[in-house]
């Protein structure tokens, strides 16, 4: 895969990003470039892009996260990222990964891009990795998915099924298969 250079005139075309969540005073008094039809406005500097919006995810052709710790929806929030942080975003190509962000505590995906070599990642289209992180939710959840499994310690099993979930192409049905 070409690893495209972006800018202010082709970053909202088909890009994966995740902004990192900053402070209003940074911006304090700088005027917008642009605004879109959503309500997003955008400050275009040379390293990389502002952007202050309510939503974030899925943005038009773009997959665009917000790297914060409040997660909490419908908030304006400011957002920075540099040109060197888009990617290229194919709906049907097997360009994400999941993995375990231990600050958090939580499961996210990356990008092919943002992937290291030594490691052996599952990559997945967007609508598969969004199944799979859906299955991952539940599991951490509830304990419903594990109701008719047979198994001596529940941690234990929950544990493999994550670890299945992320490092195979089974799907969540095959997995829980095994243990019937």
């Amino acid at each position: 895969m070409i690893r495209k250079k972006y800018t202010k005139e082709n970053f909202f075309k088909h890009t994966y990003c995740i902004f990192d969540e900053r402070d209003f005073a940074e911006i304090e008094n700088v005027k917008h470039n642009y605004s879109s039809h959503s309500g997003s406005k955008y400050i275009f500097v040379t390293h990389g892009v502002y952007r202050i919006s309510n939503h974030w995810g899925r943005v038009a052709n773009c997959r665009w996260r917000l790297n914060t710790l409040d997660k909490k929806s419908q908030q304006v929030k400011l957002g920075f990222a540099l040109w060197s942080s888009f990617y290229p975003n194919n709906e049907d190509q097997n360009i994400f990964f999941i993995c375990f962000d231990a600050v958090n505590q939580t499961y996210t995906f990356k990008h092919f891009f943002e992937a290291n070599p030594a490691d052996k990642h599952i990559f997945r289209t967007a609508a598969q990795t969004a199944k799979v992180l859906k299955d991952i939710k539940e599991v951490l959840e509830t304990k419903q998915w594990a109701k008719h499994l047979k198994h001596d310690n529940y941690e234990a099993l929950k544990k493999q099924v994550l670890n299945d979930l992320i490092t195979t192409n089974l799907s969540f049905i095959e997995i829980k298969r095994q243990y019937l």
